[in-house]
């Protein structure tokens, strides 16, 4: 059936990304034409409560997500949260141009079954209309989205347990695609209507957007995060997870500790590599002309360099809140180097403005 989940509905909304490994929520208003910093917070989660992006135990999170909701304003009590994983599946058809939306569910009812390997009684769906086809103007190319609904269910049930009514429910791929705006500033001018890749890698889901002119053309998960490079570390150095994740974000690094890094980065290196050529292939692209990267593994030592070397492509670490205001100037130097860990967190929250 034909979910509202998805549908965008006007408040202040407090962006909450659940991870494998930490909660992250960003609260965002706007003055003039620059966005201010209201609200940044994380909760650490543990491993077991967060698998394959599926919450294990709503309520354990659900009190971890209070620790969120107890400081924000208290008027705010609305979020918006994402899902990811195999359990989400995006898909652009094209579809017979109507004149009015109950028409247009009606030929995606017809069409879903096929679609998605869920059952649909098992799924939330929703769609936007993308446009014109280009290449037959009787026809609308439509993009289709499909989650497994005890996904959705289970995030919109810890947020309403901690007080945060769950108003919409994103994509978090297309979430990192939206939080372009916020490094915009990162593109040269030359290269403002070039494919950038986005690239967030979390503890165990690397989430790519590609953006052209603002407007993501293309999404990609793969299952690999900063959590394989923690456990390399630990094996390797013989060390605990909290030493290891210190050193997976040290300038100093032994020898030991630098091959690991090596090895971890050309893994890296070629799961990007794979995915782009699955971009650049599917849609007759131009080189992709920068990497923004985001996400825990944004603070790896020497990750910039190692990537741009290995893929040939300028790659930068995301600066979200460099041109943002913030409600407590004394908080802007530490959010500002924290940032890149908050891009989906952003792109989530950005939804208070669609």
């Amino acid at each position: 059936m034909l979910s509202s989940w998805f549908k965008s509905k006007r408040s202040a909304l407090v962006g909450i990304d659940i991870g494998s490994t930490c909660a992250q929520a960003i609260l965002l208003a706007k003055e003039d034409k620059h966005y201010k910093i209201e609200l940044v917070a994380s909760v650490p989660i543990d491993l077991r409560l967060v698998v394959d992006n599926a919450i294990v135990d709503v309520h354990v999170v659900a009190n971890l997500l209070k620790r969120i909701k107890d400081k924000l304003p208290k008027q705010v009590t609305h979020s918006v949260a994402g899902v990811s994983g195999f359990g989400v599946i995006s898909k652009t058809i094209v579809l017979n141009s109507v004149d009015n939306d109950e028409e247009l569910q009606a030929q995606i009812e017809l069409e879903a079954d096929s679609l998605f390997p869920f059952p649909l009684d098992e799924v939330s769906i929703d769609f936007e209309v993308l446009g014109r086809n280009q290449f037959n103007e009787n026809k609308i190319d439509v993009l289709l989205t499909a989650a497994r609904t005890e996904l959705v269910t289970a995030r919109a049930s810890a947020l309403e347990l901690a007080g945060l009514a769950a108003k919409i429910m994103d994509v978090e791929s297309y979430a990192l695609g939206r939080a372009y705006c916020l490094v915009a500033h990162q593109v040269p001018d030359n290269e403002v209507n070039a494919p950038i890749a986005l690239i967030d890698v979390g503890a165990n889901m690397l989430t790519v957007a590609i953006v052209v002119a603002g407007r993501t053309v293309f999404v990609k998960e793969q299952a690999f995060g900063g959590e394989q490079l923690t456990q390399i570390i630990k094996r390797d150095n013989g060390v605990g997870r909290d030493e290891a994740e210190s050193i997976k974000c040290s300038v100093d690094t032994s020898d030991t500790t630098t091959v690991s890094l090596h090895s971890f980065y050309q893994q890296m290196a070629k799961k990007i590599r794979r995915i782009l050529q699955i971009y650049s292939s599917g849609n007759n692209a131009s080189a992709i002309s920068r990497i923004i990267l985001s996400g825990g593994c944004a603070f790896a030592h020497d990750i910039e360099n190692t990537l741009s070397n290995e893929l040939e492509i300028n790659t930068v670490v995301a600066q979200p809140f460099k041109h943002c205001i913030f409600s407590d100037e004394h908080d802007r130097e530490k959010l500002v180097t924290q940032a890149p860990r908050f891009m989906i967190a952003c792109g989530l929250a950005l939804r208070s403005f669609d």
